[in-house]
């Protein structure tokens, strides 16, 4: 640590200083507020001098990182300026990818000793960022290479933006006034562009929750990067006769841009609004873009702006609670246990995941390596150790390829990630001399919920024979989001028993809902579908991208032995737009008791206005399943069983299919699926089943059909010692609960009454009968529901 004290600046203009820190000078420049020291935007001095000590060959990262290294600077040496240099200059993926390497060669300029090294890395990465930004300072234009106006907005600028102002950051004392204007002329262009591209809700027509989206985070992190990388004497107004805190008035303008509307944006959208909670809205691989947000935050914090003397509001967004949440977020997304993919062993141990939206594999994945780093990195920097230390344990442990996957070619990374980003990234984040970090997961909550996304996961431990289960009935509204409210997993003892089919779109099928554990509905077909859409239609699934008529709700809740949800999903089966209003779904609804650890019962409503329109209950198996009667049975890998047992529709019929997808994930392991409708296809249906875990050898349970004999309409079913019912029709104003009343055999033990009013509280008599209890409930003072509308009681607590 050091501390640099600098007195008032009384005359006009900036002052300007040198200091010598970790052995290297550092330019200081005062503005009357502040001095600027590099590097500064990830790590600073200080940081560079802890890494030095860790450059040693018994630190384990330092060798892959040297191994990586050393690709680099032979590509540079032996082909960079060739025809055999493969970068191609465009604005999506390349074959290689400049920047990417003069990253690390930059970054070897800060960690390496010996003076003359340091120099060779230095002119190395120099010469590879001006061979880019010269071409870019020659202006936009179209179709050509680093030039074309996409360049700074999309899929190259999202992967590679923020190599730039690191690289400056790394290299800023050897840049000549020349090389520095250049550098300023492009980044106030690109931060233009980007500007206009995204740059929060105000330019943003798909509404505030778009901003979470992986593109609207990369260009906010590089924005505020890119902003911030210049120091006052190098970046001088444009327009002399403007303030300089006149946006595009100076590069440094923009910072307030990005800490201003558009982080307040994000602020509202993450702290406190649609995605608060932690789980990310785009799916456990576009999730990867939150270490994105982690950029901008470090970048913040380590340039003093998020000093609580200085800072808006929406600075608390480095501080949030948030964080805490996505931590724990990303742990419940995965099974207690990692195994070997099927197909694919040579990976190691991965550990699977409750994936959604579109995704690659179906476990944690490497591109998950850099969000993890750049949490640490700025955990450790504002001293939340333990944090830090329960997201390094995530690093060390929780991905595919464990500790190795990082040593390959720069340019190449998985899915155009860059690893010369990568490799500074887990070198830094991987501290040598630390102890091992222990396992925070044994300690944490059994049961998660994210009301931001509106998904609950919960699970009977931690522990390899545990049970998991996991609902999620979110709004559809961004890229990559499928039509998936409504789905959820089952997961027992090492084998996924049920799930939705993961996978990357395929054909769009994977986009429809008859690909998760939903329902689908058939509706009118719309006059103006988009390319997309064909498959919705005809599948009746719910609507993506915004097109439907609103979103879902959900409330949730768990207590000793049992998970909740209940969900109205009516809007998202219809569809609005100005050309055509498709309508006819008049319910769709769901409520999901898991009794832990094996039982999982399912209640749904389908009502449309047209006659002869089908309505389905959807389930996908990890096998072809055997079906007789209203049973039927799969096998999962490990020979766990999971039963289900159809108890409405009366005539229902159970149809097994494969399930056939383009796209599906690498590791899918659900193979088939079962369809259950009344053929008849009346207006309105009731959907009631019983889904049960067991091991080898275990039958299936008897569940048997129960209805209230007076009073509102209840129907529901007995499972051991549980019985279980759901109003026949919503409980609302309109249809309130009156008084019902229903008979059970003495061997019901306890009582599970869903879909009531959250926190309402009833009376319940009892009355021995022929061959049971009859349990007679009305409006009252002495049982309360919880906050999802679940009433819970004991027939022990019932005195007659």
């Amino acid at each position: 640590m050091f501390t640099i004290n600098v007195g008032s600046n009384l005359s006009q203009g900036t002052r300007v200083g040198k200091v010598i820190v970790a052995g290297q000078q550092c330019a200081i420049y005062q503005d009357g507020q502040s001095f600027q020291v590099h590097p500064r935007l990830w790590y600073t001095p200080g940081d560079i001098a802890k890494f030095q000590k860790w450059a040693v060959p018994q630190n384990p990262t330092y060798p892959i990182l040297m191994d990586v290294v050393g690709q680099a600077v032979a590509a540079y040496d032996t082909r960079f300026g060739t025809v055999n240099w493969k970068d191609n200059g465009t604005f999506t993926f390349s074959p290689e990818t400049t920047e990417d390497y003069a990253l690390l060669l930059a970054f070897m300029y800060q960690l390496e000793t010996d003076p003359v090294k340091r120099s060779a890395y230095a002119v190395r990465a120099k010469t590879m960022l001006m061979y880019v930004l010269n071409k870019a300072a020659l202006g936009a234009a179209p179709g050509i290479p680093f030039r074309d106006p996409h360049f700074s907005i999309k899929d190259r600028a999202r992967f590679f933006g923020q190599t730039y102002p690191l690289i400056v950051d790394y290299l800023y004392p050897i840049f000549s006034p020349v090389e520095k204007a250049t550098i300023r002329k492009v980044f106030l262009r690109w931060i233009g562009e980007s500007k206009a591209a995204y740059g929060g809700n105000g330019n943003n027509t798909m509404g505030m929750k778009f901003s979470a989206n992986n593109y609207q985070l990369a260009h906010f992190r590089n924005v505020t990067m890119w902003s911030e990388i210049m120091d006052p004497a190098d970046d001088p107004k444009v327009d002399p006769a403007q303030p300089a805190t006149t946006l595009g008035n100076t590069l440094h303008s923009y910072t307030a841009y990005a800490t201003g509307r558009w982080l307040s944006d994000l602020w509202t959208l993450f702290d406190h609004g649609q995605c608060q909670n932690g789980l990310p809205m785009e799916g456990t691989l576009y999730g990867l873009s939150y270490g994105w947000f982690h950029d901008a935050l470090l970048t913040m914090h380590n340039t003093g702006l998020d000093d609580p003397s200085l800072a808006t509001p929406q600075m608390g967004m480095v501080t949030s609670s948030f964080w805490n949440d996505w931590l724990a977020g990303y742990f419940h997304l995965m099974v207690n246990t990692p195994a070997p993919p099927a197909g694919a062993a040579y990976l190691g141990n991965v550990f699977e995941q409750f994936g959604y939206c579109d995704l690659l594999r179906i476990w944690s994945i490497p591109e998950n390596a850099p969000m993890l780093a750049s949490a640490i990195l700025l955990d450790r920097s504002m001293g939340n150790n333990a944090r830090a230390d329960a997201e390094y344990w995530a690093l060390r442990n929780s991905l595919e390829g464990g500790q190795f996957w990082l040593n390959r070619v720069p340019g190449h990374g998985w899915f155009g990630n860059p690893t010369g980003n990568e490799a500074p990234q887990q070198f830094t984040a991987r501290d040598p001399f630390a102890a091992p970090p222990t396992d925070p997961r044994p300690a944490m909550a059994k049961v998660f919920e994210s009301n931001g996304i509106k998904m609950v996961i919960g699970r009977t431990g931690w522990d390899p024979a545990a049970s998991l289960l996991a609902f999620k009935s979110s709004y559809i509204t961004e890229n990559h989001t499928t039509g998936d409210a409504g789905n959820f997993w089952f997961y027992r003892k090492g084998a996924m028993l049920t799930s939705n089919v993961r996978g990357y779109t395929g054909q769009d099928i994977l986009n429809t809902s008859a690909y998760a554990n939903t329902l689908t509905i058939q509706n009118d077909v719309p006059s103006d579908l988009a390319w997309f859409e064909p498959e919705i239609s005809a599948r009746g699934g719910q609507w993506i991208f915004g097109q439907a008529t609103g979103d879902p709700t959900m409330l949730t809740s768990n207590g000793p032995g049992y998970l909740a949800a209940d969900t109205n999903l009516t809007k998202l089966y219809n569809r609005v737009t100005n050309k055509s209003s498709v309508t006819d779904v008049k319910l769709a609804t769901r409520t999901l008791i898991w009794l832990q650890p094996d039982y999982v019962v399912v209640y749904d409503r389908a009502k449309t206005g047209k006659a002869n329109r089908f309505k389905r209950f959807n389930l996908h198996l990890p096998a072809m399943p055997t079906v007789q009667g209203n049973k039927a049975m799969a096998l999962a890998p490990n020979a766990e069983r999971l039963y289900v047992t159809s108890l409405l529709p009366a005539n229902g019929m159970l149809v097994p299919a494969v399930d056939v997808a383009d796209g599906q994930a690498v590791g899918e392991t659900m193979k088939a699926h079962l369809t259950i409708e009344d053929p008849s296809n009346p207006l309105d249906v009731r959907f009631l089943h019983v889904i049960q875990g067991a091991d080898t050898g275990v039958s299936q349970a008897a569940a048997q059909l129960l209805s209230s004999s007076a009073g509102t309409p209840l129907e529901g079913a007995t499972i051991g010692t549980n019985a279980v019912l759901f109003p026949h029709d919503l409980i609302t104003a309109a249809n309130p609960f009156a008084a019902m009343s229903y008979t059970v055999p003495v061997q019901i033990a306890t009582h599970y009454i869903a879909g009531l009013s959250p926190n309402m509280t009833y009376d319940i008599t009892v009355a021995t009968v022929a061959g049971g209890k009859t349990f007679t409930i009305t409006p009252g003072t002495h049982f309360m529901t919880d906050k999802a509308g679940v009433l819970v009681f004991q027939s022990g607590q019932i005195v007659p």
